[in-house]
């Protein structure tokens, strides 16, 4: 087998070899498998010893004239004789072009690994190695550590299953002095994941240009990881963002971080426990950081002593910052008395906030009174929510006062309901071209305050839409607001809703639908079921024969009954502006149903009619269905829940009527010439 071999390292001609059922021996075999390295002939091998086979194999792969040449190449489950592993080796020193290298399960022991490890000190082309579940001890991998120290080009190393990760201690010390000296490694995979952790830390030292996102798993740094990784984020000038919320970390591994933060100038991004989170957003405010606009801060002195020092920070941050426009806290902050001063004297200087959220930081009155004294000079924050402060009758009386004078402030919310109120009156009524759209939900409006609104709107001309939904409006004060509606010319939609409207405030408003012409969209709905059979609503709703310029009107969840639906009936003969009726959750009875069929039936521009929920029977279904036929300006008609009552066929017919394409050519203005009667007659003929 040794001349056999020595023949085939020189020989150029031979092509086929059949050599099975030889007694090789292990030296004949490593003769043999050392030639078929360097043969370039062979192509045909039969052979069945293991050592031979598996050097043909390698030799296939680390022998660069084959062509194409492998990149990778794989040996699991097999074992690797040192002098194979050593052929392996030889050939790899001198091997350009093979880039992964998977050696699993083949009983490589510490000798194995020193040879490997020689070669990996010439080779750097390799880009991947994983020797995962061989023999290699400490011993060995030592040695594959030493050679990566000067390694140039291996990017990932699995030394996962081996004895050596039972020497946990001394496998961690033997990565970490490597790695002050690696530059490429940027995976390690073991048993331990902590190893990996260090390869993370190694590339944020080293400033890893491709290293800009950057997560640690659930584990636990040492205290020197946990220094060498402050130290690192430092100087470090890629990263950009950084998760280390699964991340166990001591007290001084805290503080480490927290003070590398306050010196890092281009991490924008962090995921970790709420007060560091907080020391890196105050170092982001102070630095400028272009990317923080805005921020939610969990502050708690009583918990950290040491965070009142972080409000200090954070106030002195805001005085020259530039950048942020909305600062909140949340839910569980405590900043205290002593730190709303603070930050009331940053609110002094800085001319670019432009929302304060404090709900539920103690502040107290003390510190409510210093705020609103800063806001006086401040003229750029326009919302401020100080919910649940304990602010005392003079923090309310202080932010009353200055709800009344403020021309920068939007928005004002605090326990004392009448504050934000009184803030948007006031903004009402120097016209703020902002206020275009006033909400107002669940506040209680007392008679003086609604008077004050209602002559607001007389002068107005910037408020378009109007919503005081369930806000307990008395009848003195409704009829305030539609006097005031009879002068307005800008007001477009207003929404009284969940308010109870009497039969006076109902015909106050029907005297505006005589005089106004801009108001087109009003809401009456209640969820009482308020019943409109009043001379007041029978007042409105004959005022909508006058052709005013009201579209939209809603009468939901109030019961408008059969002496309601006939007068409402009647004015929809005349009128041509309304467009969309909502009735539904009503009471109506069939002689209801039948008056509003009539009056539909002379109507050309009612499209939308809204009767789910009501008391609709069969026989007031049948009128309806007599009425689409006839009626092609309804294009809609809800009737929601009423699939429990009404025959699935009827419902089907009606469906079917309201789709009908002669109602579509009606609704898109293709049959304006002509009466829709006619029209009608003429499809059906």
């Amino acid at each position: 087998a040794v001349a056999l071999a020595d023949a085939i390292r020189v020989n150029t001609t031979l092509t086929k070899l059949q050599m099975k059922s030889n007694q090789l021996g292990k030296d004949g075999a490593l003769a043999l498998a050392s030639a078929f390295m360097v043969n370039r002939t062979l192509a045909t091998l039969g052979v069945d010893d293991a050592i031979v086979s598996i050097a043909r194999e390698l030799a296939c792969v680390c022998v660069q004239h084959y062509d194409p040449a492998p990149r990778s190449f794989q040996i699991s489950w097999r074992d690797l004789p040192v002098g194979l592993v050593g052929l392996l080796a030889t050939t790899l020193k001198t091997n350009t072009v093979l880039k992964s290298l998977k050696l699993e399960s083949c009983r490589i022991n510490a000798e194995g690994a020193a040879l490997l490890a020689d070669a990996l000190r010439v080779n750097n082309s390799l880009a991947s190695l994983n020797v995962t579940g061989n023999k290699i001890n400490i011993k060995g991998a030592a040695a594959l550590f030493d050679a990566l120290a000067v390694n140039k080009g291996l990017l990932e190393l699995d030394i996962t299953s081996n004895p050596c990760e039972a020497k946990k201690e001394a496998l961690v010390a033997l990565v970490a002095s490597t790695l002050k000296h690696n530059s490429t490694l940027i995976h390690l995979r073991g048993n331990d994941v902590l190893l990996n952790d260090i390869v993370k830390i190694a590339q944020v030292r080293r400033n890893d240009p491709n290293l800009v996102q950057l997560y640690f798993g659930c584990t636990t740094l040492t205290s020197t990881l946990e220094r060498e990784l402050a130290e690192a984020l430092k100087k470090n000038t890629v990263l950009k963002h950084l998760d280390i919320s699964e991340l166990t970390l001591s007290a001084a591994g805290t503080a480490a971080l927290a003070d590398a933060f306050k010196t890092n100038m281009t991490l924008t991004d962090l995921l970790c426990a709420s007060p560091l989170r907080a020391v890196f957003h105050v170092a982001c405010i102070g630095r400028n950081e272009p990317t923080l606009t805005s921020v939610d801060l969990q502050i708690n002195i009583c918990s950290e002593p040491n965070h009142l020092d972080l409000v200090y920070e954070l106030a002195n941050a805001l005085k020259s910052n530039t950048v942020l426009k909305d600062l909140s806290f949340t839910f569980d902050s405590y900043i205290g008395c002593a730190g709303a001063v603070a930050l009331a004297k940053a609110l002094e200087v800085n001319k670019h906030l432009s929302r304060l959220a404090l709900d539920r930081c103690k502040i107290g009155t003390k510190g409510i009174v210093a705020l609103v004294d800063a806001l006086y000079l401040n003229t750029t924050l326009t919302k401020l929510s100080v919910f649940r402060n304990e602010l005392g009758p003079e923090g309310s009386a202080a932010l009353l006062a200055l709800s009344k004078v403020s021309t920068s402030l939007a928005n004002i919310e605090c326990d004392e309901p009448n504050v934000n109120i009184v803030l948007q009156i006031a903004r009402l009524r120097r016209s703020d071209p902002t206020l275009q759209h006033l909400k107002v939900f669940r506040k209680t409006f007392s008679f003086s305050l609604t008077s004050e609104l209602a002559d607001t709107l007389k002068s107005n001309a910037v408020l378009t839409k109007l919503e005081l939904y369930n806000c307990d409006l008395c009848t003195p004060g409704v009829i305030a607001l539609a006097s005031a509606l009879k002068i307005n010319v800008t007001l477009l939609e207003l929404d009284l809703s969940g308010n109870s409207i009497s039969s006076a405030g109902a015909a106050a408003f029907a005297d505006v639908l005589k005089v106004n012409s801009t108001l087109a969209v009003l809401k009456f709905s209640h969820s009482n079921g308020e019943e409109v059979d009043t001379e007041g609503f029978l007042q409105l709703f004959a005022a909508l024969a006058c052709g005013t310029g009201l579209t939209s009107l809603s009468l939901c969840g109030r019961i408008l009954g059969d002496r309601g639906a006939v007068t409402l009936a009647t004015s929809l003969k005349s009128n041509t502006t309304l467009l969309a009726l909502d009735i539904s959750k009503s009471v109506i009875g069939l002689e209801g149903v039948t008056a509003l069929a009539e009056g539909l039936n002379f109507n050309s521009t009612l499209s939308h009619l809204n009767l789910s929920y009501t008391s609709l029977t069969v026989e007031g279904a049948l009128v309806l269905m007599e009425l689409l036929k006839v009626n092609m300006a309804l294009q809609e008609m809800p009737l929601y829940s009423l699939r429990h009552t009404l025959p699935r066929e009827m419902l089907k017919t009606i469906e079917s009527l309201l789709e009908d394409p002669v109602r579509a050519a009606w609704h898109f203005g293709e049959a304006d010439t002509k009466p829709a009667r006619e029209i009608v007659l003429q499809a059906r003929e």
